[in-house]
């Protein structure tokens, strides 16, 4: 399979935290190319390497809830990264985009981190799933039963 086949197949298998993730990475990806390409002295190149990237900011700012007081935070560091590479963009200067990566990668880290907490929390309770645990009651005795897979999950 080619790269653009299995971006497709990662992106549509992917849950919305991973939708970040992925926005994050191709947006590094064009930064990346961008100051490569502003090295050799093609502008034509870096200029259009920094639309895309621009494109996925935007992408990562329209999909913020701003009902959410960290949604408003992250707002504002995605406008000013926006503006930042806009800036580079204008004055083909790479040292904005370097402002622009001191920002996101931990913010890109972060995102990496929930994300690998929220699947791994995802499977845990996916383990426990198939385990249904009772007590029954009789004169004079009190006995429990476990149903499932005796590893997973407590017993009392």
């Amino acid at each position: 399979m080619n790269d653009k086949t299995v971006l497709k197949n990662k992106v549509f298998n992917a849950n919305p935290g991973e939708l970040v993730v992925i926005t994050y990475e191709g947006m590094f990806e064009a930064i990346d190319s961008a100051v490569e390409h502003n090295k050799n002295g093609n502008f034509e190149a870096f200029s259009e390497e920094l639309d895309r990237a621009i494109g996925f900011i935007t992408e990562l700012f329209d999909a913020l809830d701003f009902s959410m007081e960290i949604a408003q935070d992250l707002g504002s560091l995605y406008f000013f990264c926006r503006n930042h590479m806009l800036m580079a963009q204008t004055k083909n200067d790479v040292s904005y985009l370097n402002d622009v990566m001191k920002i996101l990668r931990p913010l890109y880290e972060g995102f990496c981190e929930a994300v690998k907490s929220l699947q791994s929390t995802a499977e845990s309770s996916a383990e426990v799933k198939g385990i249904v645990a009772g007590m029954t009651y009789g004169k004079g005795s009190l006995n429990e039963m476990v149903v499932g897979n005796e590893k997973k999950g407590f017993k009392a």
